[in-house]
C-alpha cells in the first residue's frame, strides 16, 4: 500500500511537470502584426522571427544573424520618434515627434513634462512614452502617448488606439492622450466657459 501511493505521488509530480512545460511552450511566442502590412511571430527565448502571410511561415534573420547587439531604451525612443502613427493621413509627413510637440504647444494649465521614456517589457520590445502630468485637479494625472516597439524588427504600434494594447501595458483611458489637440483646463476655466 505504502508503495501504490508513493507511485501515485509520483505520476501526479510528473503529470504535473510536463502540464507546465507544455503551457510554457504554449507561450513562447507572440504574434506581432502592423498596421500596413504582415504578421510577425517572435520566439520569445531566442528572438527568433518569422513573416507571416497566409499560412507561410519565413524566418527573418534575428539580432544575432545580423551581428546586432540587443536594442536599447534610447533605440526604441529614437524608433518610435521619429516614426508617423500620429500623422493625420498617409500625405502627411511629419514623425510622431513633430505631432506631439505641436500638441504640446497647445496644452494649458500646470503641467509637469517628462518626455520620452522607455521600458523593455519582453524580449525584444520596449513600451514607449512621451507624458505629461496634470496637476491643476485634485489628483495628479499623467497622460500621454504610448507605443509599442519592437526596434529590431523596426515595428511600432500606437497603443492610444488600441484598447486591447492599452489593457496589456494596464494603462487607463484618462492615461492616453488623443493625437489631435487637446486642450487642459483649470477648474476654474471649465466652470467659467460659455457653451
Amino acid at each position: 500500500m505504502h508503495y501504490r501511493t508513493i507511485a501515485i505521488i509520483v505520476f501526479i509530480c510528473l503529470a504535473l511537470i510536463s502540464a507546465i512545460y507544455i503551457y510554457s511552450e504554449k507561450q513562447r511566442y507572440y504574434l506581432v502584426n502592423t498596421d500596413k502590412g504582415p504578421i510577425y511571430k517572435i520566439d520569445k527565448q531566442t528572438g527568433q522571427t518569422w513573416k507571416i502571410v497566409g499560412n507561410k511561415e519565413t524566418r527573418i534573420l534575428g539580432e544575432s544573424d545580423r551581428g546586432k547587439s540587443k536594442a536599447t531604451d534610447e533605440e526604441a525612443i529614437r524608433i518610435v520618434a521619429g516614426s508617423s502613427q500620429l500623422a493625420e493621413d498617409s500625405y502627411d509627413r511629419r514623425t510622431n515627434e513633430e505631432v506631439i510637440k505641436e500638441n504640446i504647444q497647445r496644452l494649458k494649465g500646470n503641467l509637469k513634462y517628462s518626455g520620452w521614456r522607455a521600458k523593455q517589457k519582453e524580449q525584444g520590445v520596449f513600451l514607449v512614452s512621451y507624458t505629461i502630468t496634470v496637476t491643476d485637479s485634485i489628483d495628479a494625472i499623467e497622460q500621454g502617448y504610448y507605443f509599442e516597439v519592437a526596434p529590431l524588427l523596426g515595428i511600432v504600434r500606437y497603443i492610444n488606439k488600441d484598447s486591447l494594447l492599452a489593457n496589456k501595458y494596464g494603462l487607463r483611458r484618462d492615461n492616453l492622450m488623443s493625437p489631435r489637440f487637446i486642450v487642459i483646463l483649470s477648474t476654474e476655466e471649465f466652470l467659467n466657459r460659455k457653451p
